[in-house]
């Protein structure tokens, strides 16, 4: 028979194990304290339950929770209570943790806030929300945590009335005079909700601003194009003596991208130098890329990849992506060669990327190489993107029944999947085709665009079908409320005109909304000409 005193060496031999994130060890030491005899504690099983936690092993986990239960020792601790409800939601059993927590004899605001930053975690954010009412309802007050996980659940669903009201509860209890870290939810907050004055404010008006705030805010401006105010907010940072760390940079970069100032990238890439952060963050490796890629210089780009001693698919793909839209077919796919020769395996990104590549030099045979270890990587079936990139591929290379064929086989399609076979029907002047596409988009509840009109205006154009055309310019402006390009209206000129309706044709040019391009005056003058022709003919 144990004394019970030998509980305690035991106890602490595992909870120095989960302490250090060694579940498995924890595990099996507790496995060997049982087949000893040793009868384990309350302290004991918070242990392993923390252990069940890290390993992610639920079937252990409710193994434990009956043993405690069958004890009686979640009849008087809330802190095992708490820390079962922690490892079923660690676990991803987020049902199994509501429930335990309904079912404690007591709960307090530890209790809940692991339940509510759990679910806000899972981005669950209307079960965090409920639970939030649920804590409130009992009479439990919330705490700065609990007040940072709903924020937190706002923003994932854009709640933003709630976060205004938890912004006046807090402000009034004064937890931002000394809470950085719920200063900076509320920043994310408002900044997640669209509402980037009202977070740049917050943020202006807290007693101390950390890095983690500022990169919340400088995203959410980039996000919305707004580079000049990133750049801006980097600079107040820094004149606060504020490290910047691999976010931060990867935020002012992309704002350097945006406002096309490579003077100041050049600066932020020299600072990341020093710092040696380009080593171990890929996304801030492929924004200092990208923003050399965006300013036009693409050489450098390359330049800094190469220098790199590790890549992947994040770092490369903004390269290959700048030479593919500068028109630079070949580097794109040297690119991808060099990528490949790394054995770093392409994203949905990639592919997509080479295959406008092969759009560019007609390499259709490329292309087709592409699409064969697409379908190995299964990448088809999920990504609309990449979809879109090989019918539009096959189409411009003038294989339109593998575009079809494509089209036909993707699980969802948008309106880029149906333009792109569709332009592709109509460049080739395949009336019948191109319509049935536009019958089966609007079949699928797919709105056309200005791109889908233009291309059938301009089959219409090319064929004389001076009926059908203004139809669909009248179906584009009535019922779709679409503005039509001066394209379009060059498209319904060059139909009355082809026509023999010169009078339509002036009257179109007369009333358009845009001054009239030399495509306009040469259909006309063409036109007209026809009309000479015909009458001497005659």
């Amino acid at each position: 028979m144990y004394d019970s005193s030998i509980t305690v060496p035991w106890t602490s031999l595992i909870a120095g194990y989960a302490r250090r994130k060694q579940g498995q060890d924890a595990l099996d030491c507790f496995e060997l304290m049982q087949k000893k005899g040793v009868p384990p504690n309350e302290v004991t099983y918070v242990y392993v339950l923390k252990a069940c936690a890290v390993t992610g092993d639920i079937t252990k986990g409710k193994q434990i929770h009956e043993e405690i239960s069958r004890k009686g020792f979640l009849e008087r601790s809330v802190l095992l209570g708490n820390i079962l409800v922690d490892m079923y939601a660690k676990c991803g059993a987020l049902p199994q943790a509501k429930s335990v927590l309904e079912t404690l004899p007591s709960r307090d605001v530890v209790t809940w806030n692991t339940l509510i930053s759990r679910f806000s975690q899972a981005q669950e954010a209307h079960q965090a929300l409920e639970c939030f009412e649920q804590m409130r309802n009992e009479g439990i007050s919330p705490d700065a945590v609990t007040y940072a996980s709903i924020l937190k659940a706002c923003a994932l669903i854009g709640a933003i009335d709630k976060g205004v009201e938890i912004h006046d509860v807090i402000q009034k209890q004064g937890f931002l005079d000394h809470d950085v870290v719920l200063g900076g939810a509320l920043v994310h907050m408002y900044a997640k909700c669209g509402k980037l004055s009202q977070a740049r404010t917050v943020l202006q008006h807290l007693p101390s601003r950390s890095i983690v705030v500022w990169s919340a805010l400088m995203a959410s401006y980039v996000q919305k194009g707004l580079g000049q105010e990133a750049l801006e907010f980097f600079e107040q940072l820094q004149q606060e003596n504020i490290r910047p760390d691999a976010l931060a940079y990867t935020c002012v970069l992309k704002a350097c991208a945006l406002v096309g100032d490579k003077g100041k990238g050049k600066k932020i890439h020299d600072e990341i130098l020093r710092e040696r952060l380009q080593e171990q963050n890929p996304e801030l490796v492929a924004a200092l890329v990208e923003m050399y890629v965006l300013c036009g210089d693409l050489l450098h780009a390359h330049t800094v990849l190469l220098e790199l001693s590790s890549h992947s698919a994040a770092t490369w793909n903004p390269l290959i992506v700048g030479y593919t839209q500068n028109g630079q077919g070949h580097e794109a796919l040297e690119c991808y060669k060099q990528m490949e020769q790394q054995g770093i395996p392409p994203d949905s990104i990639t592919y997509a990327s080479v295959l406008k590549a092969c759009n560019v030099l007609g390499a259709s045979d490329i292309g087709q190489k592409f699409h064969v270890k697409i379908l190995k990587q299964g990448l088809q079936e999920h990504d609309i993107v990449l979809g879109g990139a090989l019918v539009d591929m096959y189409a411009k290379c003038d294989f339109l029944p593998q575009a079809r064929s494509v089209l036909n086989s993707l699980p969802s399609r948008d309106i880029v999947v149906w333009n792109a076979l569709l332009v592709g029907y109509a460049q080739k002047g395949q009336c019948d085709q191109a319509w049935d596409c536009f019958e089966k988009m609007q079949i699928e509840d797919i709105l056309p665009n200005t791109v889908t009109f233009l291309s059938l205006l301009n089959l219409c154009s090319h064929l004389g079908l001076l009926e059908k055309g203004q139809v669909l310019f009248n179906r584009m402006v009535l019922v779709y409320g679409l503005e039509p390009r001066l394209e379009s209206y060059n498209c319904l000129v060059d139909l009355f005109g082809r026509a023999g309706n010169l009078a339509n044709a002036l009257r179109i040019i007369e009333e358009m909304p845009f001054s009239a391009s030399s495509v306009v005056w040469l259909c006309l003058s063409s036109a007209c000409q026809k009309c000479r022709d015909g009458k001497a003919t005659a």
